[in-house]
């Protein structure tokens, strides 16, 4: 006959009290996990079109977790040594042989102990159903998240339209006729309405409207940019007429002609317009020649405009600085080079 142990009888209990313990944590906490990651399923598969192994990673991660979470929960109801043997006295009858046992380590009790322990020889089961009944519903809801067919989107976002195409066809095509941009970003733009005519390459329709918008923005921004800087040399200009010396005048004016060619509208004869060195321009000739720019600019402005590069209505006018009809009414019709 074998030999009954207080010691082996509680560790033996403990160990079977312990993982039913932590079964019934993990299976409930398995049961959270399971709603919550086929809930996110059926969220990324619904709204965000995702495919069925795109949902199925928020369902491992979140199941993954579910142990970690459930040993820190169980833990705190693990059996102890002196609570096992309790509950073996208990159940052996209340005697209190098997604690006396327990505490005191002497064998001579082990002659005592002996009748009662065969009535606790064996811990008691785990019950496996009783712990998997909240685990299954929640199983078969993510299952179903898995397995529910999902409608096809309404709104199918579908490829760049030829009408499209050919707006921003005409915008750069309007933008290099009308402004002298630099070499190398004339060749960006190009490649880039290249890469939009030959559909985006393999880019989503959605990445591919998105780089049609920048595209946009960014031929806005080259025409932006040119009509400050004819803006910048009107006003130049005007602050050329308020200096006193005449040189400085005129020095003013070669400057704004410059900032002029900078802005890349002053193509043709208007790119060679210069002021010859030792020229003494007077305050009419400043406001002639500001009003023979504005009149100039007219028509490449209005280009980018008619393009719808240059925004709200009216972008493409450029006026002549007011102070030019305030200050020139008696003396603009002088001529040319006279101080």
């Amino acid at each position: 006959m074998t030999r009954f142990s207080v010691e082996a009888a509680a560790e033996r209990l403990r160990r079977r009290a312990n993982l039913a313990a932590y079964l019934g944590d993990l299976f409930r906490h398995g049961a959270i996990a399971l709603v919550a990651a086929g809930s996110l399923a059926l969220a990324l598969r619904f709204f965000a079109h995702a495919s069925r192994e795109t949902a199925a990673l928020g369902l491992v991660l979140l199941v993954a977790i579910a142990p970690a979470t459930a040993f820190v929960a169980a833990r705190r109801r693990f059996l102890s040594p002196a609570g096992a043997a309790a509950w073996l006295d208990v159940r052996s009858g209340g005697t209190g042989l098997l604690l006396a046992r327990g505490e005191s380590g002497d064998a001579r009790w082990d002659s005592a102990v002996a009748p009662v322990g065969g009535r606790v020889a064996r811990p008691p089961r785990v019950r496996l159903r009783a712990l998997l009944a909240p685990l299954l519903p929640s199983l078969a809801f993510a299952i179903a998240a898995f397995v529910v067919p999902v409608p096809a989107p309404r709104f199918v976002v579908r490829p760049l339209s030829e009408s499209l195409i050919e707006r921003l066809r005409e915008k750069l095509a309007a933008l290099e006729e009308t402004v002298d941009i630099d070499p190398a970003v004339e060749e960006e733009l190009e490649k880039r309405l290249e890469w939009l005519e030959s559909g985006a390459g393999n880019a989503r329709p959605e990445t591919a409207y998105e780089a049609a918008d920048r595209f946009a923005q960014r031929l806005e921004a080259e025409a932006a940019k040119a009509r400050a800087s004819a803006e910048r040399a009107l006003s130049s200009l005007a602050a050329a007429a308020r200096r006193d010396e005449a040189a400085e005048r005129s020095e003013a004016a070669r400057a704004a002609l410059e900032e002029l060619r900078a802005s890349g509208l002053a193509t043709g004869e208007m790119a060679g317009l210069e002021i010859p060195e030792g020229l003494i321009l007077s305050e009419a000739d400043l406001a002639q020649l500001a009003r023979d720019l504005s009149s100039f600019l007219e028509g490449p402005l209005s280009t980018l405009a008619g393009a719808g590069l240059l925004g709200a209505p009216g972008a493409g006018e450029l006026p002549v600085p007011a102070e030019f009809f305030e200050e020139c009414d008696g003396s603009c019709g002088s001529e040319p080079g006279e101080g």
